[in-house]
């Protein structure tokens, strides 16, 4: 009865300060909300769809790891911002004019807003992602872009809900 007890006020704890979830998330209770601007490409030279692929995997990985609703204006938590850095670079020589692997990095700079918890925290901060590979980014800038981009959403989703 006693380990009963225990338990119990143990799980009230940790429901009392804001929704848990194993995905390391912690959201506070009152955080029902959260608008995403759409992040444009202001990158030079970035590919066309950029942005498009950036703002699917972060809206996708808010979603699926927060369980907040998403709003067009006003959330409890509002993110914006925008791609400023697209660039492929060589990364090995060869004795022809081509290297054999590049690197592809993305960069964005990412403005967070808290409207309603007490803390009322804001940021605004750069973040990026870069792959490295080799042979032709022909055929396959897509897939690398989602790579990239899903790793940026992550640092993203991390700064604003661990707890850690």
């Amino acid at each position: 009865m006693m380990r009963i007890s225990i338990l119990f006020v143990h799980l009230l704890c940790i429901t009392s300060c804001g929704i848990y979830s194993f995905s390391g998330a912690s959201v506070p209770k009152e955080v029902k909300t959260i608008s995403i601007e759409y992040i444009p490409s202001k990158a030079p030279n970035a590919w066309s769809s950029t942005d498009r692929i950036f703002n699917q995997e972060l809206k996708n990985k808010l979603v699926r790891e927060s369980g907040l609703k998403v709003v067009d204006k006003n959330g409890d938590y509002e993110i914006r911002g925008a791609i400023v850095n697209y660039s492929l670079t060589p990364q090995t020589p060869t004795q022809g004019q081509f290297a054999s692997a590049y690197r592809l990095d993305i960069g964005v700079q990412i403005e967070f807003k808290d409207n309603v918890t007490d803390k009322k925290m804001t940021w605004n901060e750069p973040m990026s992602s870069q792959e490295v590979f080799e042979g032709d980014i022909a055929g396959s800038e897509d897939q690398r872009i989602t790579r990239i981009s899903a790793n940026i959403a992550n640092s993203i989703f991390n700064k604003i809900f661990s707890t850690w």
